[in-house]
């Protein structure tokens, strides 16, 4: 809690464990509208998440409330498999709104000087989620025809194909 938060501990004292919640960003679905972008050059997934810090004498209510956008370069593959996954090249996190519920002197700008220590272990992280890839909706009949599988970023989709092969 120290890392992210200067006085936690002045309000609420010491404890051990300090429960967070994150979860993506509903309370503002016009202000944090999720993107994705995806063209030829570069594509991207702008989300917003909501970090709730419980309060720990009352979980039921925030301590305080963090809105953070990250910003992610990522780029497609498929496999034999099917499966389609994706690389983060590049993670940006930003905070964009704090909202504590207690006088504190921790501010956004603080926040964010700290965040940037943590990003490549997120990273890290995101990547190692993705590995797994999401399983493309063809028939399992079809699938073991199709050879040399691609996939291709273009403007506003990805493009995936490969060659059939039915003599097997």
């Amino acid at each position: 809690m120290d890392a992210i938060l200067l006085d936690f501990e002045k309000a609420y004292g010491s404890h051990p464990n300090v429960t967070f919640v994150t979860q993506a960003s509903n309370h503002d679905l016009d202000k944090y509208k999720p993107s994705i972008k995806i063209s030829k050059d570069e594509s991207s997934i702008e989300f917003y998440i909501d970090i709730h810090l419980l309060n720990p004498i009352d979980p039921s209510i925030d301590a305080a409330l963090i809105v953070a956008k990250a910003d992610t370069k990522i780029s497609f593959n498929v496999n034999d498999e099917l499966l389609l996954w994706g690389t983060i090249q590049e993670l940006k996190l930003s905070i964009i709104d704090f909202q504590p519920y207690y006088k504190t002197a921790t501010t956004i700008d603080v926040i964010n000087a700290k965040l940037t220590l943590v990003t490549p272990l997120m990273e890290a992280y995101a990547n190692s989620l993705l590995d797994n890839g999401w399983k493309l909706p063809l028939p399992r009949n079809i699938t073991k025809y199709i050879l040399r599988q691609r996939v291709e970023a273009r403007d506003g989709y990805l493009l995936i194909d490969g060659d059939a092969d039915f003599t097997k």
